[in-house]
């Protein structure tokens, strides 16, 4: 048996867990979270906690890539891959190499993770190599309007911050929509320039800003196995209103590529990209971790987390192409979490006594 290590993420933790244990019978999957997160280290064959910031001294991405070879070495560890302070253990793929662990922290260097997380130097670095919208970073209200002027001859505008994840802070820039608009519309949130210079005037910190030309083309998301830059699977997905389309082929995919080697993308990663006025695809962003989505590929037959397992640990990969897009809908369902609830229960008698 071979220990693999899924190290603490975002909620498709557990959709990679399960879908490695379910396809993998050679892997035993480990599991941690610094949460009680119950429904993510259920599913694994075996699970701890990880350590809080506070506890991993002044510099805690330091501290955190020190935890992590230890605990890789008392458990013998084959691969691990990372999301926490992906940035600081990004050079240390040598050092554990060293010891025969396959780290993967999504992308291959610090200055690689650094310009993925950083939406205004990724935008220099992947200009040449992929269509890119038009973007201009803005340092507060001065700089917003005067970017204003500089984009004056683009039909529509959008605004969203320099780091962020899950669409936070996106916004349409529309002459017509006031602040209520901003504020209460479930899509599609849209805001006129003169509030938003208002709001960033106001603000005393306000965080930097990326200010682009909006693209109103298809949306695509396409996530990735990759090692070192190298592709080694794709799957592209396009969401609809019911389900959403699964492909490993198209123009997304080329862009998806072509990024993937610039930045030097390693492990399972996220490249986005919309269509522009004339329907070309141009490169939204890269995430240099796993997508929420990432379930959706395996049940039209391309299990990218077993992918990785497979090309982590030295053993062979047969990657299916789709000849035809597939639909797929994923239904949630509700399950206990029996430690949680004991929990509850111990805390309720506790306040009656």
């Amino acid at each position: 048996m071979t220990a693999l290590w899924i190290a603490q993420s975002h909620a498709s933790q557990r959709d990679v867990v399960s879908l490695i244990r379910g396809s993998e019978d050679w892997a035993v999957v480990l599991a941690s979270h610094a949460k009680p997160r119950e429904d993510i280290l259920a599913v694994a064959d075996a699970s701890f906690a990880e350590p809080n910031d506070t506890d991993l001294g002044p510099i805690p991405g330091c501290g955190y890539g020190e935890w992590v070879e230890q605990v890789a070495k008392h458990r013998d560890v084959a691969a691990v891959l990372c999301t926490r302070h992906r940035e600081a253990l990004s050079d240390l793929r040598g050092r554990f190499a060293s010891f025969g662990v396959r780290l993967a922290t999504g992308a291959s260097t610090s200055e690689n993770a650094f310009a993925v997380e950083n939406k205004d130097v990724f935008a220099k670095r992947i200009e040449g190599i992929a269509p890119l919208p038009r973007t201009k970073r803005v340092d507060g209200a001065e700089e917003f309007v005067a970017a204003l002027k500089e984009f004056d001859d683009v039909e529509r505008l959008c605004v969203k911050p320099v780091n962020g994840i899950f669409g936070r802070g996106f916004l349409q820039i529309d002459p017509k929509a006031g602040l209520l608009d901003a504020l209460t519309a479930l899509h599609g949130r849209s805001v006129s320039s003169e509030v938003l210079a208002h709001a960033l005037a106001s603000a005393k910190n306000p965080e930097p800003m990326l200010l682009m030309e909006y693209l109103p083309g298809e949306e695509y998301s396409i996530d990735m196995v990759c090692d070192d830059g190298r592709v080694i699977a794709a799957v592209s997905r396009h969401k609809t209103a019911h389900y959403q389309i699964i492909e490993t082929r198209g123009p997304q995919v080329e862009i998806a590529r072509a990024v993937a080697a610039e930045m030097r993308l390693d492990g399972i990663v996220n490249v986005q990209t919309r269509g522009g006025a004339d329907g070309r695809q141009n490169i939204l962003e890269a995430n240099a971790r796993i997508a929420g989505g990432v379930a959706y590929s395996a049940p039209a037959g391309v299990n990218l987390p077993a992918i990785w397992a497979r090309h982590a640990t030295g053993r062979s990969v047969i990657v299916k192409h789709l000849a035809e897009p597939v639909a797929v809908r994923i239904n949630a369902s509700a399950f206990a979490l029996p430690e949680t609830s004991a929990l509850l229960s111990s805390a309720t008698t506790e306040t009656a006594a």
